[in-house]
């Protein structure tokens, strides 16, 4: 994973940060576990201190221009298939 700031220091963004990360195993090439105050990418063995809040995500609705509904989750919606977070809390290493 790779975070691309235009901002020399990101610790004062005001606007909307958040971005998903996805639990598959797989997903891109590369899983992603989360630890107490870190981010673990175990494919790439490197870790991402991380102090902001997760919020997982259990279901996720995509509507289509002809109102076809894709829905994501994972376990029939018990186990959150990706966490929200706030890219401002990344830490830099």
């Amino acid at each position: 994973m790779v975070v691309i700031e235009a901002k020399k220091s990101y610790d004062t963004l005001t606007r909307a940060c958040s971005q998903q990360l996805i639990l598959d195993d797989d997903y891109e090439g590369e899983g992603v576990e989360v630890g107490d105050g870190v981010l673990i990418f175990p494919k790439s063995n490197f870790t991402v201190p991380y102090t902001g809040k997760l919020v997982p995500v259990y279901n996720k609705y995509y509507h289509s221009p002809k109102n076809k509904i894709m829905r994501f989750a994972r376990n029939n919606g018990e186990v959150p298939f990706s966490y929200k977070f706030d890219k401002q809390y990344i830490q830099p290493v």
